[in-house]
């Protein structure tokens, strides 16, 4: 049901003529657009008095637009909306509306602490990053706005949404933050790395590697995942293991491209190597050894262990936290390009 309701409501957004900013801007922000207004609505509104209640609320019923699945109101040139329903109970109130009632409604929410901030989708339109959807939490309710239409929609929790943790918004957040996302993002499109080179690979282990802000002052923490790349741990070795590193971007003193060159004319392998003063004698990393469950599949170990010596293979200069290893040279050209610029953006906050 709830796969058939997501299709009921894309089809009802792509059969609305867009929204059309009306000539007197001042109509632009009257009251029809809101999370406290679609809250009223989900509240007061049942499948019996929704034409009534709609009307004293300034609504106008367009029955030749209302479906089976559900009841579709106007309330001036700019605002539209949808009530649906299922076994005579209301169970979703979406709002279609302009850019600028729909940046309002979402600004108002963000400053309203009554509001938790839960889930937020972010993409890139090439200009630069948006946040494409969010949703907030209140009351046992989820409100979901997305630029997808300009839509903002209320429905009950029925997925626990409201026991997630509250959330930054990444328009809230610092340039080291977001400059640090960039770096996950490019790690993400990269994927999973099969080094060829080194006196432990064998070409048949893969590397998942991934960063991200551990707080908005520029400390990051860098996860870095050796396993065998069929996840058949029958032979694992101290090789293979699971780290963590927590660096503060400001300590960072250097950034080096390695090249692990072949002896046997495989490819190279080419490592981004973080530099932190003083790291072997004050830094720490947390690592566990990936170990074989019963079947011979890869599984974490229980416990962590803590400490800076890491294989000479790993390190190749001295003093380096963790280096974030790569298939070829512009991979890790473009990673050195983007740690560099997080660690310039946090030195001019200091």
């Amino acid at each position: 049901m709830k796969k058939c309701l997501l299709l009921i409501m894309a089809c009802f957004l792509f059969s609305l003529l867009p929204a059309q900013i009306d000539s007197n801007i001042g109509s632009l922000f009257e009251d029809g657009y809101s999370a406290v207004e679609i809250e009223k609505i989900f509240t007061n509104v049942s499948f019996k008095n929704h034409k009534k209640w709609m009307k004293s609320e300034g609504y106008n019923y367009e029955k030749n637009k209302s479906s089976d699945n559900y009841f579709y109101y106007t309330k001036n040139s700019v605002v539209s909306l949808a009530i649906y329903h299922s076994n005579e109970k209301i169970n979703q109130v979406l709002f279609v509306s302009s850019p600028q009632k729909y940046y309002r409604a979402v600004d108002d929410m963000r400053k309203d602490k009554s509001y938790r901030l839960v889930e937020e989708e972010i993409k890139d339109n090439g200009g630069g990053k948006f946040v494409n959807s969010a949703k907030w939490v209140k009351n046992g309710n989820v409100y979901k706005a997305s630029t997808d239409g300009y839509t903002l929609t209320i429905y009950a929790d029925f997925k626990g949404i409201s026991s997630k943790p509250t959330i930054k918004s990444f328009e809230d957040r610092s340039a080291t933050t977001k400059a640090v996302e960039n770096i996950q993002d490019k790690l993400w499109a990269i994927g999973t790395v099969y080094p060829k080179t080194g006196s432990f690979y064998s070409g048949k282990e893969k590397l998942i590697q991934k960063i991200a802000t551990d707080n908005d002052n520029g400390r990051i923490k860098i996860d870095k995942k050796r396993m065998p790349s069929n996840n058949d741990c029958s032979t694992t070795s101290s090789f293979f293991m699971h780290e963590l590193v927590y660096i503060n971007l400001a300590d960072v003193s250097a950034t080096r491209i390695y090249e692990f060159k072949s002896e046997k004319n495989l490819p190279s392998t080419f490592a981004v190597c973080l530099i932190v003063k003083d790291w072997k004698a004050n830094g720490k990393r947390y690592y566990q050894f990936i170990k074989a469950d019963k079947n011979n599949n890869c599984m974490y170990g229980e416990t962590w262990e803590s400490g800076t010596t890491v294989n000479a293979y790993i390190t190749p200069y001295n003093d380096t936290a963790i280096a974030l290893e790569f298939s070829d040279s512009k991979q890790a050209i473009e990673i050195k390009a983007l740690i560099d610029k997080a660690i310039e953006i946090t030195a001019k906050k200091l």
